[in-house]
């Protein structure tokens, strides 16, 4: 019966400690791979949600416009910040062409009232954080929600652009014809120092 000389137990011994430290890193590395893979996958859903929820504000706007001032829909269904009907034929318009972004009133009544206000520095405005919300005044943050980053102190805004944890949201108006627009919301982030984008497009009709 032939014994295993000490020199073939030792190189059998490196072979197969040379395939494990192999197949560990192979290991290793696609859970790296699949974790950053998540992780795109993840901002791009909340990218998507984001979009969705610029689009539905605006149909929000839309049909708040109904509610207060059905007596002139034809002169109020696209107008912003209007108090009364009679100030809707002179009132600011959701203008062809212009760039804007959203805010969303937390403190105010009516609570979470969506506002549309024109973009005029892409540096500054349009940013989303992860916030906690107080929703019943108690003092906990009950929810956990996508926000305009004026609602709190957001240190990431001093930060470079490419390192802010934050997204952005713009929204783009056309106007096909004067009884619908098309809005288009785009998201901006940054995934790694590249900055990536996303935008979804549906048509805002006067339909009263």
């Amino acid at each position: 019966m032939r014994h295993a000389k000490p020199a073939e137990s030792l190189i059998e011994t490196m072979v197969a400690i040379t395939v494990i430290v192999l197949a560990t890193t192979a290991a290793l590395s696609v859970l790296r791979t699949s974790q950053a893979g998540n992780e795109v996958i993840g901002k791009k859903v909340i990218a998507i949600n984001l979009a969705e929820e610029g689009l539905e504000a605006l149909r929000n706007l839309r049909d708040t416009n109904y509610l207060l001032f059905a007596s002139d829909p034809d002169e109020c269904w696209n107008k912003l910040e209007v108090t009364d009907v009679a100030d809707c034929p002179t009132a600011m318009e959701i203008t062809d062409g212009e760039a804007y972004y959203l805010t969303r009133d937390f403190d105010s009544d009516p609570v979470f009232k969506w506002h549309l206000t024109e973009l005029t520095d892409a540096g500054t405005q349009g940013y989303l954080d992860l916030y906690s919300i107080d929703l019943n005044g108690d003092g906990n943050g009950e929810a956990n929600m996508y926000a305009q980053s004026h609602i709190t102190t957001v240190p990431d805004m001093s930060a470079p652009v490419e390192n802010r944890e934050m997204f952005q949201r713009i929204i783009g108006i056309d106007y096909p014809a004067p009884d619908y627009y098309d809005a288009t919301a785009t998201i901006y982030w940054y995934d790694h120092g590249v900055r990536q984008t996303l935008s979804l497009t549906r048509s805002i009709a006067h339909v009263y």
